[in-house]
């Protein structure tokens, strides 16, 4: 096949079919893919022929060396083959304010003779592929290349005279540096409103003397976040007890005998001029239980008082020690490296958020709060630097990035913990976290305690199983996504009513649901020393709380769409369980204290218990692995619904033989304003809008029948009920009395 010869006037180191290259801004402002084909489309052995272009011979390179570094993705060599327009990779100046944030697109060939940086996007075909498939609009190509290229133009008659390929194998300490500086000097103590001491027993590497350290107060460290891997070559070395003495003598530290990753992250902080380094593995002596637990209780202080910390955020464990670091190069960009781009349609897009999310770094449980507790963090992936603080993000290829930028087309970032103070945030955090997999099972709590330190100062309230106690009710609203199983090696003492003691992601979506709410019970908790003691809780009636005397305010909310305040107290007063009662019904009777003191960590509260039944909706879909249920009464009457995993139904539920179950009442609750609209435009004429509004939040559970629970309940005269959590749903207000619900003393373990 003959190749074609350029035209007359046109650039002579461009094949015809490569001449719109010649003018840059027919790449970067997608004047030629608007026509809806890429530029330059041909079967690969044509593109090999002209060897006097300067794009084809650059795209048979690329695919080349990506052919031999993923052989398996290519299988033959006349392949359909189109160059997608090219993207520009502009780096913003931190130094310069005025910099950041402007327009992505300048110039691209400026008179200095630049050249421009960009990724160029080859889309690879299927062999014989017909016409059609050039459009990417209309069908996907079989295999896509991004090449990071430099286009050299010259100046100023603007013709392309050179292309080669770029790659950073090592990244430049100097801007690594450059970063932290402008952090400190700009930012302050904006980005760093911390704690105080570290903790008793507080040690770190010198890395200067090759040693272990009893640090001081002042010290000046870094902290490095990894993941802990098996070592196949005995590189494994710890901090125990009998090996201590001799990891404190000058230069007793072996580089040899440490995983990689930490002799490069050593060999960082000595780039970087930092002196010490706190790694977790020889910072904390890992046979002696007392010291690490106290150590572990303070991870917020560990993480939250370091100048930075050092992730190693990488996609996969095959990659040995810190990619870019002094003797480590990174892999070529073509063996996977994927760039995000801009709406604007010609500019590269920072992907910080989806380089680190899909880590496996950050998948593990453990480097949740180590994330989250470090004001300023130093992110090492595969291809690329970052720098995060709280006011900035720095990415290596593309500068100083504003959040919002930032954030323009992924995710964004969870809330700095230390700034928490809502709620939702708490939501978010643990949806994060419940998603992420262990090690060890028996981690589970101690991993999330650095969060819950600060979010317990900045909620001001205490922690109890990874829940905080002034906000428990709607803490106690979580469901399963997946399945209901405990987890395998999790502590025994963590109760059920604990998103903890379950395996699997979890969602608040209910919390989210019941915004407005009414307090029904008085919890109490027992402690692992037998003492019982009341959990000091938001006293709410949907906005109201109890005046001086205790006594709960009766009237009604007035906001919103909302039904008649004295058809809602008839409704109210006739339900067996409303706030009028639930005062008198607060104090905890003898026998039941002595039988919760025999179950650590369990609730104990006053409620309403009924047996009702479970069958599965008729419009009931299996949405986000959960299936809607109606709860119904011994003559198959719905009076309320509950949503519970597919599996856990699919085991537990047969619609041939129905099943009781006992529900327990834990607050009240309304619909959401925009549902109560919905009602309110369909009822009936002469319709009460509070018998469809009011909702009463129980909790469904499974009894606990041991013997010696079964002897102190029929010693208390069967006024107690022990159970265990299984889900949450809502009853009617007005139908709650159709299953004649008894008054208990609630014991959940």
């Amino acid at each position: 096949m003959s190749h074609p010869e350029p035209l007359p006037g046109t650039n002579p180191l461009l094949c015809s079919n490569c001449q719109a290259w010649d003018n840059p801004h027919n790449v970067f402002r997608q004047q030629i893919p608007h026509s809806g084909k890429d530029i330059n489309a041909a079967p690969l052995e044509t593109l090999a022929q002209h060897r006097d272009c300067l794009l084809c011979q650059f795209v048979c390179s690329a695919i080349e060396e990506a052919r031999t570094a993923k052989p398996d993705e290519f299988d033959r060599l006349d392949e359909i083959v189109s160059v997608g327009p090219g993207f520009i990779v502009q780096y913003d100046d931190p130094s310069n304010p005025d910099n950041i944030n402007k327009s992505f697109y300048r110039p691209p060939v400026g008179e200095n003779g630049d050249p421009l940086k960009c990724v160029l996007k080859l889309h690879i075909h299927g062999h014989h592929a017909p016409e059609s498939v050039i459009d990417p609009r209309r069908r996907q190509p079989k295999l896509t290349l991004e090449v990071q290229a430099l286009l050299f133009y010259d100046w100023p008659e603007i013709h392309l005279m050179h292309i080669q390929r770029w790659e950073t194998p090592t990244f430049d300490v100097q801007l690594v540096k450059s970063w932290i500086t402008h952090c400190h000097s700009e930012h302050g103590d904006h980005c760093k409103k911390l704690p105080v001491t570290p903790p008793q027993g507080f040690k770190l590497i010198d890395v200067e003397n090759l040693r272990i350290i009893e640090a001081s107060e002042s010290v000046r460290y870094i902290a490095l976040s990894y993941v802990w891997g098996s070592s196949s070559t005995g590189r494994d070395l710890q901090l125990v007890r009998s090996n201590l003495a001799q990891l404190q003598r000058c230069h007793g530290l072996d580089k040899s005998a440490l995983p990689d990753v930490i002799v490069d992250a050593m060999t960082l902080c000595t780039d970087l001029g930092e002196r010490y380094l706190w790694v977790d593995r020889l910072c904390i002596i890992q046979d002696d239980p007392v010291s690490k637990h106290w150590q572990i209780l303070k991870m917020d202080r560990i993480y939250g008082m370091a100048a930075f910390t050092i992730v190693c955020a990488l996609e996969g464990s095959h990659v040995p020690g810190i990619p870019g670091v002094n003797a480590r190069p990174r892999r070529s960009s073509l063996h996977s490296r994927k760039w995000s781009y801009h709406s604007d349609g010609y500019t590269v897009e920072p992907d910080f958020y989806g380089v680190v999310d899909r880590s496996i770094w950050n998948t593990r449980g453990w480097t949740f709060q180590e994330r989250l507790m470090s004001p300023r963090c130093l992110y090492i992936t595969e291809y690329q630097v970052y720098f995060n603080c709280p006011q900035l993000l720095f990415q290596e290829d593309l500068g100083g990035i504003s959040y919002s930028r930032a954030t323009n087309s992924v995710q964004s970032p969870l809330v700095n913990v230390w700034d928490a103070t809502m709620r939702k945030h708490y939501f978010d955090y643990v949806m994060d976290y419940t998603s992420r997999e262990f090690s060890y099972e028996s981690d589970v709590l101690n991993a999330f305690t650095g969060v819950s330190n600060v979010l317990a100062n900045h909620m001001r309230t205490d922690f109890s199983f990874g829940l905080p106690e002034k906000h428990l009710l709607r803490a106690m609203l979580w469901e399963h996504i997946e399945h209901g199983q405990r987890r395998q090696g999790a502590p025994p003492e963590i109760p059920s009513w604990s998103w903890a003691t379950w395996s699997g992601p979890i969602t608040f979506n209910l919390a989210e649901l019941v915004k407005e709410y009414g307090v029904l019970v008085r919890f109490h908790i027992a402690d692992p020393h037998g003492k019982i003691r009341p959990l000091d809780m938001e006293e709410n009636w949907f906005g109201y709380t109890e005046n001086e005397k205790g006594q709960t305010v009766g009237r009604m909310p007035r906001y919103g769409v909302m039904p008649l305040q004295y058809d809602s107290d008839i409704l109210w007063r006739s339900c067996p369980h409303n706030p009028w009662n639930t005062p008198n019904r607060a104090a905890l009777n003898a026998e039941a204290s002595v039988l919760a003191r025999k179950h650590p960590g369990c609730l104990i509260f006053n409620t309403t218990v009924a047996h009702l039944f479970m069958k599965r909706c008729q419009n009931s879909s299996n949405r986000d692995r959960m299936v809607t249920l109606d709860l119904c009464d011994d003559k198959s009457r719905d009076i309320g619904h509950i949503r519970l995993s597919d599996r856990w139904v699919n085991k537990n539920i047969d619609v041939r033989r129905p099943k009781r179950f006992v529900a327990i009442v834990l607050c009240a609750s309304l619909l959401r304003k925009y549902r109560r609209r919905g009602i309110l435009r369909r009822r009936p004429a002469g319709c009460d809008l509070g018998k469809n509004v009011w909702k009463l939040c129980v909790m469904l559970v499974r009894q606990r029948r041991t013997c010696l629970d079964s002897l102190l309940i029929c010693f208390s005269g069967r006024h107690c009920l022990v159970a265990e959590r299984i889900g949450i749903g809502f009853v009617d207000v007005g139908l709650w009395h159709r299953v004649e619900p008894k008054w208990k003393t609630a014991i959940l373990v």
